[in-house]
């Protein structure tokens, strides 16, 4: 009798065990998914024993990819208990805390992270977002520059509209229009987005979306360090077209075909001529005696005096004044 008690007792107890095991992973693939026996590795390992560096930035990964964004913040803070300097913990704790909305807690780690010479173009996205939050805007148009000058895929990236958006925020949206230009090499129409963007802003000026001119200055971006585009609606056109201003301090388009109505183009037969046009507008500023040099075979050229009256500032690549 006391036998069968005992095997009784064994056999509840191994019941017991069984049912909280399977209810332990049935808990654990809830809430990890494919992760659940990975994660169970690192939390058996780190209560007995302790994770390396590498099990616990593995362990901050599973995190991101879940969007457990709290547990991220724990793994990458282990990892910089042990490691201070580690750069990839220091980002992703950064943009752990930006995923939280603890924007202001984050910027101190982004500040480390670049102060120390890290690159990375996500993190550069995720500091500029995160500068934006915190209405530090001058300093998450610099970021943004940074980021989209620095490849050429970011110019055509969400960091692209995002900046665009925020110039138009903060009413200077010839500006965001002469980026759209620049990402685009003068040529919008070859890309749907900015295409359907860029008709958007246009309408958005023309509405009178912006500060009176006399109070504003037209800031030129560039991201190759040398071409600034003049977005410039000419006369008789209901579209814009986007002039090239070289580092000569001339206007130039690669194709004349593309910039004047056909009434106002020339004799085919003329080798070189000058054309007057009566009026072309630069955002709010009216341009007048505008004429275009051109010659069969080459890029066309508008005399840089027009531009004298408009207060235009050319920025750098990291959108900050030359």
């Amino acid at each position: 009798m006391g036998a069968e008690k005992e095997t009784f007792l064994y056999k509840a107890l191994f019941s017991v065990l069984f049912v909280g095991l399977m209810t332990f992973f049935f808990v654990q693939f809830l809430f990890w998914g494919h992760f659940a026996f990975q994660v169970t590795s690192y939390q058996i390992r780190g209560a007995f024993w302790g994770l390396s560096v590498d099990d616990r930035l593995d362990w901050g990964a599973i995190c991101n990819s879940l969007k457990k964004y709290s547990c991220s913040e724990q793994q990458f803070q282990k990892v910089l208990e042990q490691q201070p300097r580690h750069q990839t913990a220091t980002a992703n704790l950064a943009i752990a805390l930006t995923h939280q909305g603890r924007e202001s807690e984050a910027i101190f780690h982004y500040e480390d992270y670049f102060n120390r010479g890290g690159r990375g173009l996500d993190v550069m996205h995720w500091y500029a977002r995160s500068l934006v939050q915190i209405q530090d805007h001058e300093l998450a148009l610099m970021w943004y520059y940074r980021l989209i000058s620095s490849d050429p895929e970011q110019a055509l990236s969400s960091a692209a509209s995002e900046l665009v958006d925020l110039l138009v925020e903060l009413q200077r949206p010839e500006e965001a229009i002469s980026l759209v230009g620049a990402m685009t090499q003068g040529s919008p129409e070859d890309y749907s987005f900015w295409a359907k963007k860029l008709r958007g802003l246009f309408a958005y000026t023309r509405a009178g979306g912006r500060a009176p001119a006399s109070q504003d200055t037209l800031f030129l971006p560039t991201l190759d360090a040398r071409s600034h585009y003049l977005p410039l609606l000419l006369e008789g056109k209901e579209e814009l077209d986007f002039f090239v201003l070289d580092r000569q301090g001339i206007l130039a388009r690669q194709s004349i075909s593309l910039t004047l109505p056909q009434e106002l183009a020339p004799d085919p037969n003329t080798e070189v001529g000058e054309i007057l046009l009566l009026q072309a507008r630069l955002g709010p500023w009216v341009l007048d005696d505008l004429r275009v040099e051109i010659c069969e075979g080459c890029v066309a050229r508008i005399n840089p005096e027009a531009l004298e009256k408009i207060p235009i500032v050319l920025l750098r690549s990291d959108g900050l004044p030359e």
